[in-house]
């Protein structure tokens, strides 16, 4: 089954933000990222192997979710909301501009729950290196 999404998703970006010059190329990969995304969806929600494996990394109690990064003005982000494969999603993003543009977007086609934050981390250094913890 193609996980495409039916319904179109209207977004602005500024206008020097970066967008793939080639739209059939652009679709051909949020297509292919769409299905497999909902492979994943599907293993994940009827195996118990796959269940144990997301449960200690990707799960919590409030189910299953995706971060996503450097998720520009939210392209893939809308279209990844609209599968309903993730009960949330926290898109980030270094740009300001884009992070603005993101929220607004998604704003403007109902998606939820998605999350948009700053990628700077909170630092000046965009590129501090960053710290992951498994505890």
């Amino acid at each position: 089954k193609n996980a495409r999404m039916h319904t179109p998703v209207y977004y602005q970006k500024p206008e020097d933000a970066f967008q793939h010059p080639n739209r059939y190329t652009m679709l051909q990969a949020l297509d292919w990222m769409l299905n497999k995304l909902s492979m994943i969806g599907k293993e994940i929600r009827e195996s118990d192997r796959c269940r144990r494996t997301v449960e200690e990394t990707l799960c919590e109690e409030n189910g299953f979710n995706l971060l996503e990064m450097y998720c520009g003005c939210g392209a893939h982000t809308m279209a990844i909301a609209k599968t309903g494969i993730f009960d949330s999603i926290v898109a980030v993003e270094l740009d300001k501009r884009l992070v603005s543009a993101c929220k607004e977007n998604c704003e403007r086609n109902n998606c939820s729950p998605v999350q948009v934050e700053d990628g700077s981390c909170g630092g000046k250094d965009p590129i501090s290196p960053v710290h992951v913890f498994q505890g």
